[in-house]
């Protein structure tokens, strides 16, 4: 059998992956659709919270993202009001923090998130902790 013919018969563990991670993606983002937030600005969000006035490479790190995506990332959040930047005006270095308005998305976005999460464990059903930690075995990748 020729390698070509190999990868046609065995799955394709980059592909399914991949389709899954597309699929969960897109079922986030109509659960998120009425906040407004995709779920990469969902997640920032959420970091955020965690860290608050932090700089964009602490908080690309916390996300495992690059730095150029996550401020592609950021600049709608900062437009609509959920982050504001709180370094002094000549300040090269970023302070970013929840505002009032980003405390009350991501309150919105939680209670749709924690739906869609109880969605998901429902559907992969009694191996659902399971396949969480075959997941997080990728990590290691």
């Amino acid at each position: 059998m020729n390698p070509a013919e190999e990868t046609t018969v065995s799955p394709c563990y980059c592909i399914r992956m991949r389709r899954a991670a597309n699929r969960i993606t897109g079922y986030y983002a109509e659960v998120l659709a009425a906040t407004g937030l995709t779920a990469n600005q969902f997640s920032l969000l959420v970091a955020l919270n965690r860290i608050q006035g932090c700089g964009t490479g602490q908080l690309a790190e916390a996300v495992s993202l690059e730095k150029s995506t996550l401020v592609r990332t950021l600049k709608p959040l900062i437009k609509a009001g959920c982050i504001a930047d709180g370094a002094p005006k000549n300040s090269r270095s970023r302070r970013l923090h929840l505002t009032e308005n980003g405390r009350n998305t991501l309150a919105q976005g939680t209670l749709l998130w924690k739906a869609a999460q109880e969605n998901i464990r429902h559907k992969l059903g009694k191996d659902h902790q399971q396949i969480m930690e075959m997941l997080a075995a990728f990590d290691q990748l």
